[in-house]
């Protein structure tokens, strides 16, 4: 901001230069044409009682001689003659030097410096118009006003009284011999000046005039240089920012896929705080990387160590079990049963492991979900007579290209956990939508509350209302149907059933997981869920 109000000052200084000297040139130049030109028709004495009388009358002093500095001086030329003017602006103070070549003498200037162009200046400017008009006759005095008024910007006229528009008091200064100033529209963005002085005994009266007075600051350069100012500070700011926030992105990037197959070192290069960042971030994602990955191989060899005991338990319970009495029966019973439960923690721990662990390649061949979920289910109602079993598909085939054996495995996990969790009724629907193959497992048990439900995904999460250690599960069972669904590029979540009113566990996989040889049903919109 300091630099766009610097840039904004040094700009006005700039304008105002230049406006200034145009303004001089249009304004100043006739008016120095006749001073130059009465200085010439004066020698010695003449000339310099001449150029007092217009001090005298103007309040400007002049100086008669070579020209002073002239590296400071900008030609202009007049509008008339070409008559070379030379000026010297200084906006800063308000200030002008002007330099005017005599007529036959290109090494005589005659110079002054203006402080104030406005009042002194029109006055002057009257002086030395009435001045020439009256070395003329009176015949001439209209076309030489004519050709006077070719180097000014504004009017040359002659007027009568009625045509001045002057008041009483006015009129009687011009009778006196007084020139008079107005100052008109002094309100308004354009305020100007007219002169008037009474041309001799003729009766008429000449007008010098509108004058345009000069602003130093004119409302509509303000507004642009703000509005280039707000602009240019835009524009820095976005230069400024712009490789910060690429970093930050990239930095957001890779701290997004920490923990993923994609994560990769976040590469910063320069030596500022988010590049300090990034590596302090990349040092940390190691150490996690390292603690992830050993705590994985120990639960990994910890579940290898405990097959071999839980292996030999087996053996010798069943040893047991041969020549045991009758009232120990079901003890033995229930530790085999303990044991099965035990071996089956150890194959979940090692699934989840496995499935943690770099993804390698699924093996995808192509097989047909429904009958494969239709056994999973007929298997089901054999284990639990009392639960009612419903299905909902929309379609009679459905070739998939994916692992069978995992997608399989969460399908029966979901179902495996309806079971625990039903009163009476499970619904399997499985449909083929705009976007997805949407895979859905509805109970009408107590469902899921809706804080909780991003909480099950996580390994050994039972939550107090609807799962215990007496409906059995390990809390393994929804984390592998997640890790499942994540690797086939699909998401699973949990909703409230609409049908049945206990909780609903939706797969959605990507559709591209059809087989071409998959024939192509009426879609479901509704079933979108993204």
């Amino acid at each position: 901001m300091l630099l766009a109000a610097l840039l904004g000052y040094l700009a006005l200084q700039l304008v105002n230069q230049i406006r200034y000297e145009n303004y001089l040139v249009n304004n100043v130049g006739g008016t120095f044409s006749l001073m130059a030109a009465g200085i010439v028709r004066h020698d010695g004495d003449k000339q310099q009682q001449w150029i007092e009388i217009v001090e005298r009358l103007t309040g400007i002093p002049l100086e008669v001689g070579p020209l002073k500095e002239p590296e400071r001086f900008t030609l202009y030329h007049l509008k008339k003659d070409n008559q070379a003017l030379l000026i010297a602006s200084d906006p800063g103070q308000q200030t002008a030097s002007i330099a005017l070549p005599l007529p036959g003498n290109s090494q005589h200037f005659v110079q002054a410096k203006l402080e104030d162009i406005n009042q002194t200046v029109t006055r002057m400017t009257a002086l030395l118009i009435l001045n020439e008009l009256g070395r003329h006759p009176k015949q001439q005095r209209e076309a030489i006003l004519k050709q006077l008024d070719q180097n000014f910007s504004y009017d040359l006229t002659l007027v009568t009284a009625k045509e001045t528009e002057l008041d009483q008091s006015q009129l009687r200064q011009l009778a006196r011999g007084d020139i008079v100033i107005n100052l008109n529209d002094t309100l308004s963005s354009n305020p100007f000046i007219k002169v008037y002085a009474r041309f001799g005994n003729s009766g008429l009266y000449l007008t010098v005039g509108p004058i345009n007075i000069f602003q130093w600051y004119p409302v509509s350069i303000i507004f642009l240089l703000v509005i280039s100012g707000a602009l240019l500070v835009l524009a820095a700011g976005y230069i400024l920012i712009a490789p910060f926030e690429k970093k930050l992105k990239r930095l957001e990037q890779g701290i997004n896929l920490a923990g993923t197959s994609k994560a990769n070192p976040i590469e910063l290069s320069g030596n500022d705080g988010i590049s300090r960042m990034a590596d302090s971030v990349n040092a940390m994602m190691l150490r996690i990387e390292g603690l992830i990955k050993q705590q994985r191989q120990l639960t990994h060899d910890i579940s290898h160590e405990l097959r071999t005991p839980v292996a030999r338990m087996m053996f010798r319970v069943e040893g047991m079990s041969i020549d045991c009495l009758d009232t120990q029966r079901p003890h033995i019973s229930g530790m085999k049963k303990d044991l099965g439960n035990l071996n089956h923690m150890i194959d979940e721990i090692l699934t989840c492991a496995r499935l943690d662990d770099n993804p390698q390649p699924l093996d995808k061949e192509e097989f047909d979900l429904l009958p494969l979920v239709q056994s999973m289910v007929y298997d089901l109602t054999i284990q639990h007579p009392d639960i009612a079993f419903h299905n909902g598909s929309n379609c009679e085939r459905l070739i998939l290209r994916a692992d069978d054996a995992l997608l399989l495995r969460a399908i029966q996990n979901l179902l495996n956990n309806a079971c625990r969790h039903c009163q009476s009724h499970i619904l399997t629907t499985i449909k083929v939508t705009e976007k997805y193959i949407h895979i859905c497992v509805e109970d009408d048990g107590s469902g899921i509350p809706e804080e909780e439900r991003e909480r099950i995904f996580d390994p050994f999460i039972r939550l107090d209302k609807s799962r215990n250690r007496a409906l059995g599960g390990f809390g393994l069972g929804l984390p592998i149907v997640q890790k499942v669904t994540q690797h086939h590029g699909g998401h699973v979540y949990v909703e409230q059933s609409p049908s049945l009113g206990g909780a609903s566990f939706i797969i959605d996989l990507p559709i591209a997981l059809l087989s071409r040889e998959q024939p192509v049903y009426k879609t479901d919109k509704k079933a979108d869920k993204t």
